[in-house]
């Protein structure tokens, strides 16, 4: 990378652009936690046999595996709302970049323009001496 690349990099945009993919695989790793936790308690529940445990047992684990679920479910409600805002958030960076894209476009135009008036006076007067 040379100097003049990295003058072009914008500090607040890596640092956002980071903590975008921080929270990502902050919200994955709870995911993963999640299903891993109900999997885990689904798996208890399948091992217990009723003739040989009491039913207070498979009881109380199908307690545990509601309270799972809905730990599950109230995970996936967070990240849920968690990705509409960063949709949200998402949609006005698009529409700040297409702005800036525009203004951009235009100053790139007019420094065109600008150049070949420069040059078409710079012709003018050497035809002149």
């Amino acid at each position: 990378m040379t100097e003049a690349d990295s003058k072009n990099i914008d500090n607040a945009k890596v640092t956002l652009f980071l903590r975008q993919l921080s929270s990502s695989k902050k919200k994955i790793d709870e995911r993963k936690k999640a299903k891993q936790g109900l999997l885990k308690q689904i798996k208890r529940v399948r091992n217990i046999s009723l003739p040989k445990k009491k039913k207070i047992i498979l009881e109380r684990e199908i307690k545990e595996l509601e309270l799972k679920i809905n730990e599950l479910i109230g995970t996936e409600r967070k990240l849920f709302t968690q990705q509409q805002q960063e949709l949200f958030f998402s949609k006005v960076l698009e529409q700040r970049i297409s702005a800036l894209e525009e203004k951009i476009n235009e100053f790139l135009s007019y420094r065109k323009e600008r150049k070949k008036k420069i040059e078409e006076l710079e012709q003018k007067i050497k035809k002149k001496k």
